[in-house]
């Protein structure tokens, strides 16, 4: 029986996606970057934005996705 993965570019793929709809802090839009999460072996994406503190990381699975809050 095989099983369904994602491709490795999904994370970042789903990233950008969802930082279009992140709002913009003076003036400074959201930025993707690849990032390994500890918690999972799949890729992730991290989400930063300038002048705020920490990041969101995004892991993508292909029955679910993964946001978690990163402090600095």
């Amino acid at each position: 029986m095989a099983t369904a993965t994602a491709p490795a570019t999904a994370a970042p793929a789903l990233a950008h996606r969802v930082v279009e709809h992140l709002p913009h802090r003076d003036g400074n839009a959201w930025t993707v970057a690849p990032y390994a999460a500890w918690w999972t072996t799949r890729p992730a994406a991290r989400l930063t934005q300038a002048g705020r503190p920490g990041a969101l990381i995004l892991a993508a699975h292909p029955w679910r996705t993964e946001i978690a809050g990163q402090l600095d």
